[in-house]
């Protein structure tokens, strides 16, 4: 599935896409995958911004000759997205595939940053800007995946309900409907529940790639 993405953080950030939308429904995935998509467009401005200022001190003969001029992000819109510490290591692998020397540093106030070389700003906006993409393209493929998830669910749960309704138990009372309707959004939520295991099946696959060098 990295075809469909460019790369493997893009299989990642869809995975994260859909085990979301498992788990708190498909409008607070697409609502998370806005928020990452902004926040990744900021830090491409911010880390375009430091590499222009690491260039002027350059050629302002500032900058110490051998040393590398560190810079650093703010990551406090990344941090507030839902899952961050999957997001971390999805932005870590694709820093890490693109060869980008970086770090990461949490304050004692709770600021996490992203260290980088200022000279490796450029690499650090292609790189933001590739991931922006990928989300883009994991929210429409994890949309369309929930969608029929979801549809499946529903499927399941009609069925179910046909079934009581034409059944030789039948129930007609209204503590008897409520019970039906309980029953059939416990069916549809075991659907959803059985898809989700497709999920770490997949992230297994994926680090085991990984770990192969694929």
């Amino acid at each position: 599935m990295a075809d469909d993405f460019g790369d493997y953080s893009g299989e990642k950030l869809f995975d994260w896409i859909l085990r979301m939308g498992q788990d708190a429904g498909g409008s607070a995935a697409m609502a998370a995958a806005d928020r990452l998509k902004a926040a990744l467009d900021n830090a491409r401005k911010g880390a375009g911004a430091q590499g222009r200022d690491a260039a002027g001190m350059e050629a302002g003969g500032r900058e110490a000759e051998g040393s590398a001029r560190w810079a650093k992000l703010d990551m406090h819109e990344f941090a507030s997205i839902e899952d961050w510490p999957t997001l971390q290591d999805i932005i870590d692998g694709k820093l890490d595939d693109c060869g980008i020397a970086h770090d990461w540093h949490k304050e004692a106030q709770g600021k996490t940053y992203l260290l980088f070389r200022a000279e490796d700003a450029p690499s650090l906006v292609r790189a933001f800007d590739e991931m922006s993409r990928a989300v883009d393209a994991a929210k429409e493929k994890a949309s369309a995946e929930l969608a029929a998830e979801f549809a499946r669910a529903r499927e399941r749960a009609r069925d179910l309900g046909k079934d009581r309704t034409h059944g030789d138990h039948a129930r007609t009372g209204a503590n008897e409907r409520l019970a039906d309707k309980a029953e059939m959004a416990k069916a549809a939520a075991e659907e959803l529940r059985k898809n989700a295991h497709e999920v770490p099946d997949r992230e297994r696959a994926f680090n085991r790639e990984r770990a192969q060098g694929r």
